[in-house]
């Protein structure tokens, strides 16, 4: 980090990655202080699906024909 100071514009860009990291540490804060955990209505209750006919020797010429 010493070398990418010395740079020409090192000192520029370590304080404004630092102040990045300050700013999102002050978003995250905030976030966490005035987040609602309030549940989301359900969209909609599904229909029942009838379950499926199964396979006997009275349907499978029906079956068969399809």
């Amino acid at each position: 980090m010493r070398s990418f100071a010395d740079a020409p514009a090192g000192r520029w860009l370590l304080a404004l990655v630092a102040l990045g990291l300050v700013l999102f540490g002050v978003f995250s804060f905030a976030m966490a202080a005035w987040r609602t955990n309030t549940p989301m209505p359900p969209k909609s209750t599904p229909r029942a699906t009838p379950p499926p006919t199964p396979v006997t020797s009275t349907n499978w010429r029906t079956l068969r024909d399809i």
